[in-house]
């Protein structure tokens, strides 16, 4: 099953649909539409921490001055 998902930050454009796809198999193995759900939302949360990650803005792109 392919499932579309994407990030809201509260920001106007800059949409970003992601879509990951999840084994029938392993759909098929839960028995109620909780145990489904659950399923979907590991694998949307496991694909949303190996694809997004935050980087500095263009020139800070060293953090020193942070601690400075």
């Amino acid at each position: 099953m392919e499932i579309n998902w994407e990030i809201e930050d509260g920001y106007a454009g800059g949409s970003r649909p992601q879509t990951i796809t999840i084994p029938d198999d392993e759909l098929e193995m839960c028995e109620t539409d909780e145990e489904r759900r659950e399923l979907v939302y590991e694998y949307i949360q496991d694909d949303f921490e190996q694809t997004v990650r935050w980087v500095f803005r263009k020139g800070y792109d060293d953090p020193d001055w942070l601690f400075a």
